[in-house]
């Protein structure tokens, strides 16, 4: 039978949990200043991985060539990939809560 979580080991694992949260906020925020629509638009992206529906979406008049202009601009691509490494580090970071569960 394996022994239930100390207060001690309970209290470490919230502190790596806060501090991947920090780390996710952190790459999410380096990335360069992104418009209102821009930052709507990257959102989209992520959530979907479909440009010309995220153009739409986030209110661009013509989603398809301004799906291609963004996906071709390297502030946007940062913004992304930022994103999608926030999104990956609390993922690991909701399985380690889970894990401690058990």
């Amino acid at each position: 039978m394996e022994a239930r979580p100390t207060a001690d080991r309970l209290g470490r694992r919230d502190a790596v949990l806060a501090q991947m949260e920090a780390h996710a906020l952190e790459v999410e925020q380096s990335t360069a200043d992104l418009s209102a629509r821009e930052d709507r638009f990257v959102e989209l992206v992520v959530r979907t991985n479909n440009g010309v529906t995220a153009a739409r979406d986030a209110g661009y008049r013509n989603p398809d060539s301004a799906a291609v202009k963004l996906l071709g601009t390297q502030k946007i691509l940062d913004a992304i990939e930022a994103r999608r490494t926030a999104e990956a580090i609390r993922v690991q970071a909701a399985a380690k809560k889970m894990s401690s569960r058990a």
